[in-house]
């Protein structure tokens, strides 16, 4: 897949929400979140497990299905409204947990990226 550009959109940084991103490399999710978030002053430390789905707009082979899980972990630093953040994004067929659709196998794809923002 290769390097991109991703945009994401929280619903929310605390308690439950909805996550959506979507990249120039073709991989895009939905996801279910639930943020934790410390504040001193103006700055605040916040954690977001991720679960969901999600689909690969082309053929990636360590994504046999094209619409596969989503899960996930990021990190926020913030000050004021401004976010700096760092993401773990793990997708698969769920094979391990007998939940794939295809005898292909499991292969899977692991993603960190490096993430700017803001907070409204």
């Amino acid at each position: 897949t290769g390097q991109g550009v991703m945009l994401e959109a929280l619903t929310c940084e605390t308690g439950l929400g909805v996550g959506l991103k979507t990249s120039t490399n073709g991989l895009h999710a939905v996801e279910a979140i639930y943020g934790i978030q410390g504040n001193l002053g103006p700055f605040s430390l916040g954690l977001i497990p991720k679960l969901g789905m999600s689909y690969a707009s082309h053929t990636v082979k360590e994504l046999p299905q094209g619409t596969q899980f989503s899960l996930g972990l990021q990190f926020l630093l913030g000050y004021d409204s401004l976010r700096l953040g760092i993401e773990y994004w793990h997708m698969s067929n769920g094979s391990a947990l007998g939940l794939n659709t295809t005898d292909k196998p499991n292969i899977g794809l692991d993603l960190v990226s490096i993430q700017t923002g803001f907070a409204f």
